[in-house]
């Protein structure tokens, strides 16, 4: 496979994109597999195929996109990998990191949030008596409750400083807006 030349014997040096049918493709990606790439690689090459040949169908370049209707059964997904840092790599990330950092750093690791979760969370969300956040935006859009360890907890109690209000104090960071979230003040997020 040559990657820059835009050809490939599979699809032939004077083949056009209408040209290219599903057989094609399929002794394309069976030449992948002889030629020892694994099957995530070559996933990735139809998907990136895949779009061109979109673009060209919505383009009326072509009628169909022959990468939709291929039996990808034979190609199976990678296995996600799920990777957790050990005592020591959580030590070291702490001790190189900024002081700035380190709250939503552990809070991240404790509760186990998304870094937009947490930038975007308030007081509000917070009930530190049942030990736990709620969470109404989240990336499958369903809100969520997050369990708070004792850990979690002394870190958003070490956070909570009060600031002067006309009224009274309230913990710095809880006013709505993003960039007034819990963390957000502390990575520099800005509005």
């Amino acid at each position: 496979f040559q990657p820059h030349s835009g050809r490939h014997p599979h699809f032939g040096e004077d083949r056009y994109i209408d040209e290219v049918r599903k057989a094609h493709v399929a002794a394309f990606v069976s030449e992948l597999k002889k030629g020892g790439l694994k099957t995530p690689t070559i996933r990735r090459y139809l998907a990136t195929m895949s779009s061109a040949f979109s673009f060209a169908e919505r383009s009326g370049w072509i009628i169909q996109n022959p990468i939709l209707h291929l039996d990808k059964k034979a190609i199976p997904e990678a296995q996600p990998r799920t990777r957790f840092l050990s005592r020591d790599e959580y030590r070291c990330l702490l001790g190189a990191s900024s002081s700035h950092l380190r709250p939503l750093i552990q809070m991240a690791v404790e509760t186990g949030m998304r870094l937009e979760e947490l930038l975007s969370l308030k007081w509000e969300q917070v009930d530190l008596d049942r030990r736990e956040v709620r969470l109404v935006l989240t990336k499958s859009k369903r809100p969520r409750m997050v369990p708070l360890s004792d850990k979690a907890v002394a870190v958003l109690v070490a956070i909570t400083v009060p600031v002067p209000t006309s009224s009274s104090t309230r913990p710095r960071g809880s006013v709505t807006g993003r960039s007034n979230g819990l963390f957000g003040r502390y990575v520099g997020v800005q509005g």
